[in-house]
C-alpha cells in the first residue's frame, strides 16, 4: 500500500482587475481634470508597457494633488496589489468607493485584495454587493465564486461561477476556477471537462493544464498526463513555478511506475529550477535585506524539502540505499526546521504519512507528520453545515436495536484487506450488527468483491460519488460507528470520514499507527502493537482486543478452487497474465541446506535488516534468501539486480538471493512449505504476509521495535502460541536465526508440527489444490485452535468492543481507551 495523493495541483484560482477608467466622460464633465486624466492615462499606458515602478510613481504624484479623482485612487489600488502590498491596496480602493460610491469596479477590484488577504468574509460582503447591484457583472460572480470557496460553501461556489458563464459562456478562467472547487468536492468527472473547456478558450492558460494532467495522473490516464506535462516544460512562456510542478509530477509519474531513471532525471530538472530560484533570491538578499525576500528565500527551501521527500519515496520504492542514513537525516532536518517547528502545526509536510512508516524515524516524528497531513482535511467536519441534517442516530432504533456498522475501503477486491476483513463480514451476528460497506475503489470482479457483496447486509458503490454524496449517503443510513479502512493509504479518501458522516468513526486494520487526525476516534489495537506506555504517540483513543487487532481469514473454498476465473474471458493480453498466476510456484533450489523466507513487498525492505540476513547467510554455509519477486512495472528499473548486488557487496553470492514469482493466493500459500523460515524486516514487518506464512505452516521470526508496524508479528506470533520468536534485540535476532538454521533444527521441526497440527492437520497440506469436499469439511473443524485464525472469536470481541463504543458515547460522548475482557461476548 502506499500513497498515491501527493500530486502537486494549481489551487490558485483566477481573477481580473479592473483597471480601465472612463477618462472621455471625465472630460467633458470636467475639463478642469483634463491634465490629471491624461496623467493618468499615461500611467495606464507605461503600466500595459510592463513599467510597474514609474506607473506607480506617476499615479501616486497624481492622487496627492488630484485628491478628489476616484479613479485615480482605484488605480492606484491595482497598482499596489502588484507590488504586493495589499494593505495599501485596499486603502486606496477605499479612498475611491468614498469619493464614488456608485462605480462598482472598486468594489470588484477591492474583494480581490480582500482575498488575497485571505480576508473571505469581508471579500463575499464585497462582491454581494456588486452582483445584488449589477447581476450582469460577469468578473463579480465569478469573485463571489471564489470567496464562497474560500469560505467552505462548494455548491454556491458553482452557482456563482454558472452565473458568470450564463454572461459569458467564453470566459475561460471562470470554467478554470469551477473545475478547481468540482475537484474539491470530489466530482473529477466534472472538473475535467471544465479544466478542457478553460484550455480550449485560453491555451495559454497554464495552470489549467497542469491540473488537467494531475487529474489524468490521479484518477484518469498517467500517460495522457505525461503529455500535459511535457507540454508545459517544452513551452518557453511557462513560469518556472508551473515547470517545476510539471516535472516533480512527472517524477511522481515514473516513480509509481518504478522507471527510477526517468523519475530520477525529472526530480533533477526540479532540483535545478529550486536551486536557481535560491541562488537569485540569496543574491538579492545581499543588497536587500526585507521580511519579503527572507519569507521566498524559506519558500524555496520548503521547495527542496518537499523534492528531497519525494527524492526518498523513490529510493525506498527501488532499493536504493546509497547514503541511506544521511539523506534521511537530512530530510528530517529540513521538515521539523520548515514544518514542524510552527505551533500549530502546518499543513502539509511533504513526507506522507505512510512514507513515515518505511522508515526509521521517531513515533514522536511519525504523529507529528499524521497532524500535519489531517489538516488538509480536518476543517471539512465544519464545511459542509448541511451535515446537520439528517441527525446524527441517537439510540439504536432498528429491529432488535441492531448497531449500524459502516465499512469504508479502497480495497473490496483482490487484496489482503478484502482477503482479511471478509471473515468479519460473514461471521457478524445478524441479530445484533447490520453491516454495510461502502466501496470506492474499483470492481475486478474477482471471487473476493463477489462474496463481500453478498456477505454484508448492503453493499453500497460511492467511486462515482462525490465527497459530500457520499457523507450524506452514509448518513441518511443512519450509521452508528464507520471504520475507515484505508486512511492515510493507497486510494484514501479522507474528505469523507472528516466530514463526520457517523457518530463514532475508528482507524480499523490496515493503516499500522496513529493517522495523525482529529476526525478518528478510536483505533483498533491489541496489546502488542501498542502497549499503554506507547499511548501518547496516538491521537486516536485505543481499543484494546483481547488476542490480535488484526482480523485473519482462509475459507477452505479459496484452498480448492482459489480465486480462478475462466481464462477465455479476459482480454487477449490478459490471458497469459492470469495463466501465470494461476501456475505453481518454482521451488528454490534443491542444493540449498536451508530456506530463509520474506515475501513483504520490496519497498519493506531497508539497508539495516538486508545487512542483517546477509549476516545470517554468511553464518549458514549452503542457505539461500527467498524474496518475493518484484512487479512486472520494475523490470527497467532492475530492483533484483540492485538487491543482488548489495549481496555481493557483503559477500554472499548472488545465486544465494532467490526470487520466487508472484501467484494467486492458494498457490503463494501452497509454496510457504518449501521454506524453512520466514525472517521479518525490522522498520515495517510483515502483516498478513506473516500471517499467511503462519497459516502455511512456517514459522515467523520478527525484531520487535517501539512502532506499531514492526511489532504487527509479535502480536501475531503470540497468538499461535510462539511468543519466543519475537526478539528485543538484533542479536538476538540474529543468533536466533542461526541456531534454527544449524544446531536447533528439531526445534524448528516442533514449532512447524504445531503450526500445522493446531492451524490445519499435516495430511491434508500436501493435496490443499485439490481437497475434497470431504477433507474440508474435517479442515473447517479442525481450524480455530489457534487464536490466530479463530474468526468467530474476533468477530464477537469485536460486537463486543462496538457496543462499549456506542455506550460510551451514549454516556459522554468523550471517546476514552477501552480495554476488552476474553470472556464471553
Amino acid at each position: 500500500m502506499f500513497l498515491t495523493n501527493y500530486i502537486s495541483v494549481v489551487c490558485v484560482l483566477l481573477w481580473t482587475f479592473f483597471v480601465t477608467f472612463p477618462l472621455r466622460t471625465m472630460q467633458q464633465q470636467q475639463g478642469e481634470l483634463l491634465s490629471y486624466s491624461d496623467a493618468l492615462e499615461k500611467a495606464f499606458q507605461i503600466y500595459r508597457a510592463g513599467n510597474i515602478v514609474d506607473a506607480h510613481r506617476i499615479t501616486l504624484e497624481l492622487t496627492k494633488v488630484a485628491t478628489q479623482y476616484a479613479h485615480a485612487f482605484n488605480f492606484l489600488g491595482v497598482l499596489e496589489h502588484e507590488r504586493n502590498d495589499l494593505e495599501k491596496s485596499i486603502q486606496a480602493y477605499d479612498k475611491a468607493i468614498s469619493l464614488d460610491s456608485t462605480a462598482l469596479d472598486f468594489y470588484t477590484n477591492k474583494g480581490y485584495a480582500l482575498k488575497a488577504l485571505d480576508k473571505w468574509e469581508e471579500c463575499l460582503e464585497v462582491f454581494l454587493h456588486v452582483v445584488t447591484r449589477d447581476p450582469t457583472n460577469k468578473f463579480a460572480w465569478n469573485g463571489l465564486g471564489l470567496a464562497y470557496h474560500y469560505t467552505n460553501n462548494e455548491e454556491k461556489s458553482i452557482e456563482s461561477y454558472n452565473k458568470a458563464l450564463e454572461i459569458d459562456e467564453n470566459y475561460a478562467e471562470v470554467y478554470y476556477n469551477k473545475g478547481v472547487s468540482l475537484k474539491y468536492m470530489g466530482n473529477v468527472e466534472a472538473a475535467g471537462p471544465n479544466y478542457w473547456k478553460a484550455i480550449q478558450l485560453n491555451p495559454k492558460l497554464y495552470s489549467a493544464i497542469v491540473n488537467l494532467a494531475a487529474l489524468h495522473q490521479e484518477h484518469g490516464d498517467p500517460e495522457e498526463a505525461i503529455k500535459y506535462f511535457e507540454m508545459l516544460t517544452s513551452d518557453d512562456g511557462v513560469s518556472k513555478e508551473l515547470k517545476l510542478m510539471s516535472h516533480t509530477n512527472m517524477g511522481t509519474h515514473y516513480y509509481v511506475e518504478y522507471n527510477r531513471q526517468k523519475a530520477k532525471y525529472h526530480y533533477d530538472e526540479a532540483e535545478k529550477i529550486i536551486q536557481y530560484n535560491i541562488d537569485n533570491v540569496h543574491q538579492e538578499m545581499q543588497h536587500h535585506k526585507d521580511q519579503e525576500l527572507a519569507d521566498l528565500y524559506k519558500t524555496y527551501q520548503r521547495d527542496m524539502t518537499d523534492l528531497n521527500a519525494h527524492r526518498s519515496r523513490l529510493a525506498v520504492s527501488t532499493c536504493d540505499w546509497e547514503n541511506f542514513d544521511e539523506n534521511l537525516h537530512i530530510l528530517v532536518e529540513q521538515i521539523k526546521t520548515h514544518y514542524l517547528t510552527q505551533r500549530p502545526l502546518v499543513c502539509c509536510t511533504p513526507l506522507m504519512v505512510f512514507d513515515t512508516l518505511l522508515l526509521p524515524v521517531t513515533n514522536k516524528f511519525r504523529k507529528q507528520i499524521g497532524i500535519s497531513q489531517s489538516l488538509r482535511w480536518s476543517e471539512n467536519k465544519e464545511r459542509y453545515p448541511i451535515l446537520t441534517n439528517p441527525p446524527y442516530p441517537v439510540e439504536t432504533f432498528q429491529p432488535g436495536n441492531r448497531l449500524r456498522l459502516g465499512y469504508l475501503s479502497y480495497d473490496f477486491n483482490d487484496h489482503p484487506t478484502a482477503h482479511m476483513i471478509e471473515g468479519l463480514f460473514k461471521h457478524h451476528r445478524r441479530y445484533r450488527v447490520d453491516g454495510s460497506a461502502y466501496s470506492y475503489g474499483k470492481n475486478d470482479n474477482s471471487v473476493f468483491r463477489k462474496r463481500i457483496e453478498i456477505e454484508m447486509d448492503h453493499f453500497v458503490d460511492i467511486v462515482k460519488n462525490t465527497y459530500l454524496d457520499a457523507v450524506l449517503k452514509i448518513r441518511s443510513d443512519q450509521i452508528h460507528i464507520l471504520f475507515d479502512l484505508q486512511c492515510h493509504t493507497r486510494g484514501s479518501r479522507p474528505e469523507i470520514s472528516a466530514m463526520r458522516p457517523a457518530p463514532i468513526s475508528v482507524n480499523l486494520l490496515i493503516f499500522p499507527g496513529t493517522n495523525g487526525a482529529n476526525w478518528l476516534d478510536y483505533l483498533i489495537a491489541d496489546k502488542y502493537v501498542a502497549p499503554p506506555e506507547q499511548g501518547e504517540h496516538f491521537v486516536e483513543k485505543l481499543i484494546y482486543l483481547p488476542d490480535t487487532y488484526q482480523v485473519n481469514y482462509y475459507p477452505i473454498n479459496d484452498f480448492i478452487r482459489g480465486d480462478k476465473e475462466n481464462i477465455s474471458l479476459e482480454p487477449p493480453g490478459m490471458r497469459d497474465v492470469y495463466y501465470t498466476a494461476q501456475t505453481k510456484s518454482p521451488k528454490p533450489p534443491t542444493w540449498a541446506t536451508f530456506v530463509f523466507a520474506n515475501f513483504n513487498k520490496i519497498d519493506k525492505l531497508e539497508p539495516e535488516s538486508f545487512r542483517v540476513w546477509m549476516q545470517i547467510l554468511r553464518r549458514v554455509p549452503g542457505s539461500v534468501l527467498w524474496l518475493l519477486q518484484p512487479s512486472e512495472k520494475t523490470r527497467e528499473t532492475d530492483i533484483e539486480g540492485r538487491i543482488v548486488a548489495e549481496a555481493a557487496a557483503a559477500g554472499v553470492h548472488r545465486r544465494r538471493i532467490v526470487f520466487a514469482p508472484r501467484r494467486s493466493k492458494r498457490f503463494h500459500l501452497a509454496r510457504f512449505k518449501y521454506a524453512d523460515l520466514f525472517i521479518d524486516t525490522f522498520v515495517y514487518g510483515a502483516h498478513s504476509t506473516a500471517t499467511d506464512a503462519l497459516r502455511g505452516g512456517l514459522p515467523v521470526l520478527t525484531f520487535q521495535r517501539n512502532n506499531f508496524a514492526s511489532r504487527v508479528a509479535t502480536s501475531l506470533l503470540h497468538n499461535v502460541g510462539q511468543p519466543y520468536m519475537s526478539m528485543r534485540t538484533i542479536k538476538s535476532y540474529e543468533d536466533t536465526a542461526v541456531n534454527l538454521a544449524t544446531s536447533h533444527r528439531h526445534i524448528l521441526k516442533k514449532m512447524k508440527f504445531k503450526l500445522t497440527r493446531k492451524g490445519m492437520p499435516s495430511k491434508y497440506w500436501p493435496r490443499i489444490p485439490d481437497l475434497s469436499k470431504h477433507d474440508a469439511n474435517k479442515y473447517l473443524f479442525a481450524d480455530g485452535s489457534l487464536p490466530l485464525f479463530d474468526i468467530k472469536r474476533y468477530t464477537y470481541k469485536f460486537e463486543k468492543a462496538c457496543q462499549i463504543m456506542w455506550d460510551v458515547y451514549k454516556s459522554n460522548g468523550k471517546p476514552m481507551n477501552l480495554v476488552i475482557e476474553p470472556g464471553t461476548a
